[in-house]
Formats: structure tokens, sequence, C-alpha cells
């Protein structure tokens, strides 16, 4: 307790300290790089108080009093500057970056003199002018006067970037499966065990620092992508004390006031999104196959199955609700050394109504089932943030940096309808969900300068550990004949079989852990009186996953039997213990899958690169080299000696070009080609069968996959004039060999799945436009000088080559997407506004069977998605928000294009597949920083 009272007052002595006073910070980079400037001297004008750059090219004064001040930048080599009036208030660090200009001739001494407000803009210009490839990059000011809560919203605001599922980033319109994810540095693994993909939602975007979306290759980027590379990059060191609150609610207009129902099992975690073990898989559970045990045996194992196949009214929805806590903290450690922080927690919870409509049909329009459903849907997200940094000294740095967030959705579903393949009509089908995904990383880094030599030292050891914990899956069916609207209502099971169609529970947990190393080093030196550097590297990933399932049935020792629902017969009554037994009419636990549905995998990735950045002449820069990947991947059946895979090995030697052109001062002309792969995810190998009781159909891997290689060129001209205003125009090419794609398949109707395969080859071309632009051009006004519009457009040509011919472009890549936007900030009275549309072309979501011709494609419908924002800061350090999201509610829209004309067109000309509305969601926030 004495320790705590000590921290307590420390931390309180600590904020207390700097609220008397104020502070001066900022980043001094080069102009004509981008990169940032190590050694500036930075003095506070008319004293002796000064300082050099940091590593980072960093500086801070503390512990100033409140008032006007000045300060003057030099280094040698290139000119002075002072830039003048910049305000200091208590409590509040001023940010004050600038860019240095090298002086290329012998002449006097010039001292360059600039506002605070100008030089923050040039800054802003030059990281991007400057960036060594194709990039695009959203700062985390500009995500905090949005209306998007996390980085899944926010990233569909980057140009060329559309989101699926309202978490997965698409990249110019490319499947999730050519984009990978960094955080700070690290390569994410695919949060999601059936596909290659990283959900974004996880992460909060009031803790992200800035967001990076790399379009071309490098050397020193990993090979596995080709629409996107795409980096997050949290909080580090603040530059001031703090301690911040935000608390929101909202209400969204398909829920609000409609009935909720739930499963009547429940863990007191729930509300955390984790289960306490009351859905597990009962521990007296037989181990071994229940199909090999007696019929005893199998009854006294369906007596352990929690009787919770019914869902029950909870009341009404209730509003959501998020909160994230965060604070942060820096310390000086002796002359030049720093210690700082940032925690942060975050929490929030929704729950969801949605009326679906769900049909399937054959190409010839034969239905296989017409189902109307209403999903019932707890979201919760919570996640612990935990930062620390330590600057040794102006050359020296180690940090420290985690994330744990647990995303997790509670499922519930009341569904009725026609299911045609077997001739009744599904009164009051109940399926229950419980899925909860847990991510952990954790990283130790350093960064290093040795001034002499003028070497650059960073180096990154890693851990990332994924669970997705899916137990107690439930479904049952209540049914009569599809002819007689008078036959009872019962539930019907398949005899003594085991069937993944049926009445049973399914049992699934994933567990993957990675170990990830880097070494990077970057050596300057001079060629021809201009600078050139030489960098080079070494990764290292090892990954394992296992991966277990178990799906069980109820069956009966009869044929087939059929129990009547009434009042008097409720799912409860007939699920009670007392009906396992052994009699005619008793009920049996039966099992689905296999031992070897449940597997463990491997893979390691060792790859190394040289990278040289040359300036060719004042204007021309080339940015060039070559990266090695060897790939190792083993996947077996759990109870199986054999291996689906055997140390499959993909080797590849990448190179990789981008020319830099500086036309003007603010003006380049990028041209980039790169070789980059695509390696089959672990899900996609597995020869193992999965049963999707949403979908109706089940999911087999394909061991026989090979790489993808992909080939990449850019072209680029873009324009940043002053103000913070740019304009670019892009065109690109992409060729993939080998393919892989995600098709519908299977010899009969009541046999459908969906498998993996091997395209030929596809190919993209693309054109991408994107715009910034200060609306004071308008008129001298100083309000216009306060508007902002801005947007991006990308158009793409899709093509893929199969053994069937077939005219499609490839599967998930859109033709085009449009984001627009209009901003309106006003510092002086703290009101801001944000006014965003955004809308993607229609894309493939199933690759019909194009062999057999029985499942026709998948198409998945454009939806014009606007929302608005308005913001006011309050109370002096508080904020107040008020969104609007989704104000169109345009449905989601998935349907079969039988007349091959390009729209969705109603039955009998096309077949719906899924379709349902997510509502407008009104939210309310307020946010206070001490």
């Amino acid at each position: 307790m004495k320790q705590f009272t000590l921290i307590l007052t420390t931390l309180l002595l600590t904020f207390s300290a700097f609220s008397q006073t104020g502070k001066i910070a900022g980043k001094i980079l080069d102009q004509k790089t981008g990169e940032t400037l190590v050694g500036v001297a930075v003095v506070i004008d008319g004293t002796t108080i000064g300082m050099v750059t940091d590593l980072d090219g960093q500086y801070i004064f503390e512990n100033l009093a409140e008032g006007v001040y000045s300060l003057q930048f030099s280094f040698i080599g290139y000119g002075s500057k002072k830039i003048d009036n910049i305000q200091v208030k208590k409590g509040q660090t001023a940010n004050v970056d600038a860019v240095m200009t090298d002086q290329v001739v012998t002449m006097d001494a010039v001292t360059v003199t600039a506002t605070r407000k100008k030089e923050a803009v040039s800054t802003v210009l030059a990281i991007q002018k400057n960036s060594v490839t194709l990039s695009d990059v959203l700062s985390g000011e500009t995500i905090r006067r949005s209306p998007d809560r996390n980085v899944g919203d926010a990233i569909k605001r980057i140009s060329g970037v559309t989101i699926q599922d309202n978490k997965f980033p698409i990249v110019r319109g490319l499947n999730d499966r050519y984009n990978v994810a960094f955080v700070n540095g690290v390569l994410l693994p695919s949060s999601e065990p059936d596909r290659k993909a990283f959900s974004f939602d996880i992460f909060p975007s009031n803790l992200i620092d800035n967001i990076v979306v790399n379009k071309a290759a490098t050397p020193d980027m990993p090979a596995d992508f080709a629409g996107g590379l795409i980096q997050l990059n949290t909080k580090d060191i603040p530059d001031e004390n703090f301690v911040q609150a935000q608390f929101g609610v909202n209400i969204n207009t398909e829920t609000m006031g409609k009935d909720f129902y739930r499963s009547s099992t429940q863990s007191p975690t729930d509300w955390l999104g984790l289960d306490n073990g009351k859905r597990a898989i009962p521990s007296s559970m037989p181990s071994q196959q229940l199909q090999g045990l007696s019929n005893d045996q199998r009854v006294a194992a369906g007596k352990l199955f929690l009787n919770d196949w019914a869902l029950v009214k909870s009341g009404t929805t209730i509003p959501g609700f998020n909160a994230n806590v965060s604070t942060g903290f820096s310390k000086k450690v002796g002359e030049t050394g720093r210690f700082g922080g940032i925690v942060a927690f975050n929490y929030s919870r929704n729950e969801r109504v949605t009326p679906f409509s769900r049909d399937f049909y054959t190409t010839s329009g034969e239905p296989i089932f017409n189902y109307t459903e209403s999903r019932y849907q707890n979201n919760f997200l919570n996640g612990l943030l935990a930062n620390f940094s330590y600057k040794i000294n102006d050359f020296n740095k180690i940090s420290f940096k985690n994330n744990f967030n647990v995303n997790t959705e509670i499922t519930n579903v009341l569904r009725s309808g026609l299911d045609t393949e077997n001739g009744r009509y599904e009164t009051g089908t109940t399926i229950s969900r419980f899925q909860s995904n847990q991510f952990l990383t954790s990283q130790l880094s350093g960064e290093h300068l040795l001034k002499a030599e003028g070497l650059k030292i960073n180096w990154i050891a890693g851990y990332n550990d994924i669970t997705r914990n899916a137990p107690n899956w439930n479904q049952v069916t209540l049914s009569r004949s599809a002819d007689d609207n008078t036959d009872p209502v019962t539930v019907f099971f398949q005899g003594n079989s085991a069937s993944p169609t049926g009445t049973g529970k399914q049992f699934f947990k994933l567990n993957e852990k990675s170990y990830v190393g880097n070494l990077n080093l970057s050596y300057p030196f001079k060629l021809g009186n201009k600078t050139q550097s030489v960098k080079g590297g070494l990764m290292y990933n090892s990954r394992t996953r296992d991966y277990d399932v178990r799906q069980f049935s109820i069956a009966t020792t009869r044929t087939s039997v059929a129990y009547p629902v009434n009042e008097k017969s409720s799912m409860s009554d007939i699920f009670d213990a007392k009906n396992f037994n052994s009699s005619s009419t008793g009920f049996l636990a039966s099992e689905v899958s296999q031992p070897e549905f449940s597997y463990h995998a491997e893979t390691q990735n060792a790859a190394g690169y040289v990278m040289l950045d040359n300036k060719l002449t004042e204007k021309l820069r080339l940015i060039w080299g070559v990266r090695y990947e060897n790939y190792i991947v083993s996947l077996t059946g759990k109870g199986q000696t054999k291996k689906a895979v055997d140390n499959a090995t993909f080797n590849r030697l990448l190179p990789s070009f981008n020319f830099l052109y500086s036309v003007t001062d603010k003006s380049n002309l990028r041209l980039s080609g790169s070789q980059t792969i695509s390696r089959p995810e672990l899900r996609e190998l597995a020869p193992f069968f999965f049963y999707d009781v949403l979908n109706q159909f089940g999911r087999r891997g394909n061991p026989n996959l090979v790489q993808t290689d992909i080939y990449n060129g850019d072209i680029r001209y873009e324009i940043f004039p002053e103000g913070g205003q740019m304009f670019s125009i892009s065109g690109f090419y992409k060729y993939f060999k080998n393919p892989v794609e995600e098709r519908l398949n299977g010899n009969s109707i009541g046999n459908i799945q969906a498998d993996y395969y091997n395209a030929k080859s596809a190919r993209n071309l693309g054109v991408e436009l994107e715009m910034r632009k200060s609306l004071s051009f308008i008129g001298q006004s100083p309000i216009f000088e306060d508007f902002t519009v801005f947007g991006n457009f990308s158009y793409i040509n899709s093509r893929v080559e199969t053994d069937n011919n077939e005219n499609r472009a490839l599967q998930g890549q859109s033709p085009y997407s449009v984001n627009v936007g209009l901003q309106y900030n006003n510092a002086n009275s703290g009101l801001n506004s944000t006014l965003l549309f955004n809308k993607i072309g229609r894309r493939i979501l199933f690759v019909g069977d194009g062999s057999a011709g029985l499942f026709p494609i998948v198409w998945e419908n454009p939806r014009p998605l606007l929302d608005f924002q308005i913001g006011k800061r309050i109370l002096e350090k508080g904020e107040i928000k008020f969104t609007v999201s989704d104000i169109f509610n345009r449905p989601f829209q998935f349907y079969q294009d039988i007349n091959k004309n390009g729209k969705s067109d109603a039955r009998p000309v096309d077949n719906p597949y899924v379709s349902y509305r997510p509502g407008t969601t009104f939210s309310l926030s307020f946010s206070y920083k001490l």
C-alpha cells in the first residue's frame, strides 16, 4: 500500500508540475529526402538553452513558462532556420516540426524565417513526397476527425482501399489474401482460420499514430503481397503526461426497440467476450470417435450435453456502449535520456438485430432453400495496449510494445422457410454460436546509430499468439411437410447416422503462435559527391498452429424419428436427459468429425535482402535491390501418420526497383517494378471437411495448391502544392500466375461444398486518382480556409484465365472504388465536421462451378455508404462528437447473375442469395484529456 501511495503521489506531483509550465517538442526532417536529421542544434532564441535532435530527429524543451518563443535550427551543410511566434501555454505542448534544406554551394550564412503553421505543412509534404515507394498515409489526427471508431472503419478512407465485412481491407480491389499487415514493424499472422486476412476492427482508432499503405514493393518488405502492405504504428513516448477518457453510446435503426433472443447458456465472463469454460466439451466426454462405441456409451455421452437448444427472449435491445481510458507519461533521465510510455484500455459492447433473407438456387433456377432469418448478435471488443520506450541517449533507443485484444461475436439465429431439397418447411430452426478471437502481440525492439560511421541498426524480436475459441455451436430444426401446412411441427433426426446438417453441436478451437526476428542495417556513403545508402537485413518467422474440432449430432436407434413440438412439448422437454436412452424412441450421441479433421501445422520463413538507394542526379533517385525468401510448410491431420503437406518448400529470388524523379520541388514522377508472391494459407491446404451451418455448405482444403507468382508494374505522377493539398494519378499492371480462388463445387444439389483451386493466370490493369484541396480558392473569406475537399477513385480491369475460359474478374476484385469527403475544421472555435462517401463496384464472393455448371457465381452488389460527424471542443480540454453512420442504409445484396447483365435483377431473371440491411447508427461520445 505504501508503494502504491508513493507511485500515485509521484504521478500527481508530475502532472501538477507540468500543469504550471509548458513544452515545445518536434521533429526535424531533410526537405529533399524526407528522412529525420540527427544532431540538429535547436536553441531557444535569446537564451543559452539548447539541445540536439536524437536518432528519431526529435527534440523537446520542458518546464517553459507561459509565453511566446522563437526557435533557431542549425546543422552543418544545411541552411539555418528560425521559427517565430510559438505560443506556449500552461499544461500544454506546442508541437513544432521543421524541414531543413541542404546548401550545395559555399555562401554567406542565410537564415530562413518561417511560421509554425506553414512549417508543419512543409513537414507533412516532405514525408509524403520523399517516400521510397508508392504509398498513402493516414495520420492519427485525420482519423480522429472522422466518424471512425476503429482501424477497420478508418482504413477505407485511403486511396484504393475498401473494406469487407467491416474489418478486412481490400487494396486496389484485390482479395484480402493479397495483403499483409504490420504493427510497429512486426508482421501479423492471419486472425482468421479459414482465410488469409487480418481483422482490423480490433484496434481502436484513437491509439493509432498513423496508417501507411504501401502499394509497391521494396526489398526490405515481405514479398507475400500484391495489393498492399498495411503498416499500423501505435503511439510511442508522448510529448506530455496525460490522462484521457472517452465514453460513447449508440443506437441502430434496425435494432432499437426490437425483442432480443439469446441462448440459455451464458458464462459470468461473457461481458468480457470470454467463456469461462461453461460451453466447453464436457470433461467426461470420451476422447475417441463416438461411432466406435456401444449404444449405451453413446447414450451416456448424449446426456452430457447442455440442454440449451432453444433460444430465450431476454427483453428488448439496449443501446451500444464504448469506453476508452488511456494514460501517457514522459520522464527525462539524465542529460539526454528519456523514458515514457502509453497504457490504454478500450471496451465496447453492441447488440444487433438483423433480418436476413437467405436463398440458394442452381444455375437452372431450381431452388435448394428459401429462408428468412432474424439474427441476434452481441459484439464485444476489448483490449489493452501497453507501450514503453527508453531513449538511452540521442543515439540509442529501446522499446517494449504490447497489445492484447478480444473480439467476440455471440450469434443466435431464428430461421424459417422452405427446404426444397428435403421437401420440408422449416418453422423454427435455431442456430447458436459463440466465437471469441483473442490476439496478443508483444515485441522488443531497438534503434541505434553509430554516429562516427553513420551506421543505423534496428532490430525486433516479436511474439504473436492468436486463439479462436468457438465452443458449443448448436443447431436444431423444427419442420413440417412442405405440402401440408396442417402437418404437425416436429424435430427430425437422421436415424443412427451422423449428419452435419441435422440437430447437433460443434466445438472448435484454434491456437497459433509465431516468433519473429528482424535485423536491419543501413549505411550512408558518398558517390560522385552525392549521398547514397545501402541497406540490408535478415528476417525469420516460425509459426505453429493447432486446430481441433469435434462435430456431434443427435441420433436415434431407428431409421428415422420425428418428435412433435407443441405447447406441452417444448424443445427443453424433448432434449431432457431422460429421453437419452436405449429404447426404440430414445436418443444417443453420434459424431460427424473424424480425428484427422483436426490438424497440426508448422511454417518457417527465412528471408534476407540487399537494397541500394542511389541518387543518380539532383533530380533522379533509384531504390533497387533483391530479396530472397525460403518458406517451408508441413501439415498433419491429428491421428494420422502421413503428412497431408510434407515440408513443401517455396523459394523465390525477388527483385524490385523504384525510380523517383523530382520534376519540380513540389512534384514527382514514380516508376516501379517488382516480383512478389502469394502462398496458400494453412486452411486452404488442409484437406479436411468443415460444415458451415449458417451458409449450409461445407468447406474442404486442397493440399495440391501451388504458390502464386505475381509481377507488378506502377507509374505515378504526384503534385504537392502548399497548404496540405495534393493531387496524384497512378497506373498499374499486375500479372498473376496460378492465383488461388475459392469456388462452390459439388456433383449434386445435396453435395455442395466450397473448395480451393489454382486458376491458370489473371491480370489486372488499373488507374487511381487522388486529390486533397482547400476551398480557399473560392474567395477571400477566412471561412473557406477551414474547408477541405478530398477524394480518391480507382478503376481496375481484371480478367482471369481458367480451364473453362470464363470471362470474369479475379475473385474478390472490385472494378472500381470511390471515396469522397468534405471536412471543416476551425481551430479557434474547436468546431469540426466531416462528411464521407464511399462506394465500391460489384465483386465475386464465390466462384461458380464452371465445369459442371450446377452452381453459378455469387456476386456482391455495390452499395453507397454515407457518414457524417460533427465535433465541438468544450470545457477547454474536452470534446463532444455526434456521428451518423451509413445514412443511406442500403441493403447488402448477394446474388447469382443468371442473365449476366452486370446488375441484380429480380426473380426469375436473377437468383437472390443473401440480403440484409445493417441499419443507420447514431452515436454520441464525450472525451476529456487531463
